[in-house]
C-alpha cells in the first residue's frame, strides 16, 4: 500500500500516481510560446490607424482613428488557437458593448 502525499489516504498501487515531470515541462512550454504567440498578435492588432471613412450625413470622406480589424477567416483562425476563450469579437458587437 502507498500513502497519497496530499490527502495521507493509503492507496491500492494501481490507484496511484505521479506527476510526469517531462510532460509538465512540454506543457509549460507550450503555454510559454502560446502567450508569446498572443502578446505579438496584441501588440500587433491593438494599434491605431487613421482609415478613410466615409461620413453619410455629409458625404464626405474623414479620416477616423480605429483599430486594425481582420476578416472572419483570419479571426476564426486565430480562435482556433486559443479555443478556452473567444479573444475576438463582431465589430457591430464591439460597437453596441462601447
Amino acid at each position: 500500500m502507498f500513502t497519497c502525499f496530499l490527502t495521507g489516504i493509503e492507496i491500492k498501487e494501481d490507484e496511484a500516481y505521479l506527476l510526469d515531470i517531462g510532460a509538465a515541462r512540454t506543457v509549460i512550454r507550450e503555454l510559454k510560446n502560446k502567450a508569446f504567440a498572443l502578446e505579438k498578435l496584441i501588440n500587433e492588432l491593438s494599434q491605431t490607424d487613421k482609415t478613410e471613412v466615409k461620413d453619410y450625413s455629409t458625404g464626405r470622406t474623414i479620416l477616423k482613428r480605429r483599430r486594425r480589424l481582420v476578416c472572419q477567416q483570419i479571426a476564426q483562425a486565430f480562435s482556433n488557437s486559443y479555443p478556452e476563450s473567444n479573444i475576438f469579437i463582431n465589430w457591430r458587437k464591439w460597437i453596441s458593448k462601447k
